[in-house]
């Protein structure tokens, strides 16, 4: 953190979220790739927001109570931001995710925002973030956890040409086994 501005006081805090599903009681973010971003920062309903130093701390920032956590890498602090968090994560399936009718879904889990589930089996208390998807014929172990914007089971494990060079899909004939206890699956993982 490079700046903190606004008033830091107690605050009780829920959990961090992204920009869109931002509550009071969240911590969200304004990723720099988002256009009208210093809007965005002040229409956004957290408190506390984690931004990049081009934020501009407003009056009516002020005035709604809210507190910027500057930084010039704003992803790598809201991801240890985020981990403060973990623990925490209650059992939630948000309503974007699309989650096929033959899917496998144990107690306690957590399926974020614009998650993709096709036919597999997610052990219990196991955290997907917002955005993952999650291909048929895969088998997550309890307890994992599964970061933002994750592949997992792809459905080609490749291209190859074919004998007139034509590019084809070399298909994924596997399954994908995550054991328990798993405790980071990475970013676009395949």
């Amino acid at each position: 953190i490079e700046e903190v501005c606004g008033e830091v006081s107690v605050m009780r805090l829920s959990g961090v979220t992204s920009w869109m599903d931002a509550d009071e009681d969240t911590i969200s973010w304004i990723n720099k790739t988002i256009e009208g971003r210093q809007e965005a920062a002040e229409n956004l309903r957290s408190k506390v927001i984690v931004c990049g130093l081009d934020i501009k701390y407003t009056d009516s920032m002020r005035e709604a109570g809210k507190v910027l956590l500057k930084s010039s890498h704003p992803r790598l602090l809201i991801i240890h931001v985020s981990a403060m968090f973990e623990e925490t994560t209650k059992p939630f399936i948000a309503p974007s995710a699309v989650i096929d009718e033959n899917a496998v879904i144990e107690n306690g889990c957590y399926i974020g925002h614009n998650c993709v589930i096709g036919k597999c089996r997610i052990g219990e208390n196991t955290v997907i973030r917002d955005g993952t998807i999650i291909c048929d014929n895969v088998q997550i172990g309890s307890n994992c956890n599964i970061n933002y914007a994750s592949v997992i089971g792809c459905s080609c494990s490749g291209i190859v040409r074919d004998v007139d060079y034509k590019l084809i899909t070399f298909p994924h004939f596997s399954s994908v086994i995550i054991g328990n206890n798993v405790t980071s699956i990475g970013n676009y993982a395949f």
